[in-house]
C-alpha cells in the first residue's frame, strides 16, 4: 500500500528526470506534492479503515445474525460492487451540487469498496462453526468473547486475541462481593 501512496512522487520524478536534478529537487519537494501526498495517504488509510469496519460488521451480522433469506442479505450489501467508483462519484456529483472535498471522496470510496471486504469475511465466517462460540459461552465469558477469539483453527489471529482472553480469564475468575 505504501508504493500506491507514493505513486504521485515516482510520477514526478520519472516526468522531471529529464530535465535535471534541480528540476527534479524542486518538483519533488515543493508544497503542492507535499498536499497530494499527504491527502492520497490519508485518503487511504480513512477508506481502508472504514471498510474494513462496515465490511466486517455486515459480515458478521449476516454470518451470525440472519438465518432466513440470507442470500438476499449477503446479495442487497454487495449491490454496490456493481457501479464503478468513479461513475458513482460522478454521478452524486451532478445529483447534489457542491458534493466535493475529502469527505465526499471518502463517503463514495467506502461505500463502493466496502463489499470487497464483506463478501471474503461473510465467505470465512459461513465456513467456520459455531462450536468455539458455543464453549466460550459455556466457560462463563463474557458475551463479545466468542466475536473477538478467532472462530477457527484455519483463521487468522487478530491483534485483540490476547487482550479478549485477558478480560475473559479476569471475568470468569472475578467474584462478586
Amino acid at each position: 500500500m505504501a508504493m500506491l501512496v507514493t505513486l504521485v512522487v515516482v510520477y514526478l520524478v520519472i516526468r522531471a528526470g529529464g530535465a535535471g536534478g534541480d528540476t527534479v529537487r524542486a518538483a519533488v519537494f515543493r508544497t503542492r506534492t507535499l498536499d497530494l501526498v499527504t491527502n492520497t495517504a490519508r485518503l487511504a488509510l480513512t477508506v481502508t479503515v472504514l471498510s474494513v469496519l462496515i465490511g466486517v460488521g455486515l459480515a458478521v451480522g449476516v454470518s451470525r445474525g440472519v438465518s432466513r433469506g440470507r442470500p438476499i442479505w449477503v446479495t442487497m450489501p454487495a449491490a454496490p460492487l456493481a457501479i464503478p467508483s468513479y461513475i458513482a462519484g460522478f454521478a452524486w456529483g451532478r445529483l447534489i451540487p457542491g458534493f466535493e472535498r475529502f469527505g465526499a471522496a471518502v463517503l463514495i470510496l467506502t461505500m463502493t469498496c466496502y463489499p470487497l471486504v464483506m463478501l471474503p469475511a461473510v465467505a470465512a465466517l459461513s465456513g467456520t462453526g459455531r462450536s468455539a462460540e458455543d464453549v466460550a459461552r459455556t466457560l462463563g465469558c463474557t458475551p463479545w468473547w466468542p466475536s473477538c477469539a478467532p472462530p477457527g483453527p484455519g483463521s487468522p489471529r487478530r491483534s485483540s486475541v490476547g487482550h479478549c482472553w485477558w478480560r475473559c480469564m479476569r471475568s470468569a475468575t472475578s467474584v462478586d462481593r
